[in-house]
């Protein structure tokens, strides 16, 4: 079985083992994040959302992160969904190169994963991928075109490494400093980077249900305060 079949066999089983806290309390470098704000006595404090772009209709749906003066060669990425009332969707996960301040070339991908029903959730995953130094990458998220999901947005630059990036939808790429501009975007993640899996990554595997592989399952999803 092939690392991305095997992937795609093990997503909806990985779901229920998941840790049921957010990135933000695992080691390693915080690249973006407009999704958590604060963290006290694992008590977590959240960004306000605007609004929320249809992963199906509005998409595909993009966010862009840099690396600053360090490389990587591990991700862990969440973002900040909207209520989903139904699971007979499909998503995508892609990691991209940059080309020119725009989308570039896929990278790697996790295959279409199922929707689960949450309201509002962050969902992640994680993977091993070389990430360079001085370099901005693109998250995509796309649909098969059934999918429920919806990605929140905030239009301001606040938070973790959100100044200076770009989102874009159908509609075209927007820089994050021009927000005041914006109606829409940018999309809420956030972006962890480091040399080795993360904490609860590292549990998965001990538990053998890890896959070798790039965005191979999500990582976790945990039910928000309404």
């Amino acid at each position: 079985m092939n690392r991305r079949v095997a992937g795609l066999a093990l997503a909806t089983v990985l779901l229920a083992a998941t840790a049921l806290v957010p990135n933000g309390a695992s080691a390693g470098t915080v690249l973006y994040n407009n999704v958590f704000s604060s963290v006290s006595n694992s008590y977590y404090t959240y960004y306000p959302s605007a609004g929320e772009d249809s992963v199906s209709s509005a998409g595909p749906l993009y966010d862009s992160f840099s690396t600053g003066s360090a490389s990587y060669n591990w991700i862990d990425v969440t973002v900040l969904f909207s209520d989903t009332t139904t699971e007979s969707g499909q998503f995508e996960f892609l990691l991209l190169s940059d080309n020119s301040n725009s989308p570039g070339s896929v990278i790697a991908q996790s295959g279409f994963l199922p929707d689960v029903l949450c309201g509002p959730c962050t969902y992640g995953v994680s993977g091993a991928v070389s990430l360079a130094a001085n370099s901005r990458y693109w998250i995509e998220l796309s649909s098969n075109g059934s999918s429920q999901f919806s990605w929140y947005f905030e239009p301001n630059n606040d938070g973790t490494g959100v100044a200076g990036e770009y989102w874009s939808n159908v509609n075209g790429v927007y820089a994050n400093d021009n927000y005041e501009n914006n109606e829409r975007g940018p999309y809420q993640m956030e972006v962890i980077a480091s040399n080795t899996p993360l904490p609860s990554t590292w549990t998965m595997m001990l538990i053998g249900l890890a896959v070798v592989g790039f965005f191979a399952y999500p990582r976790k999803m945990i039910q928000l305060p309404s």
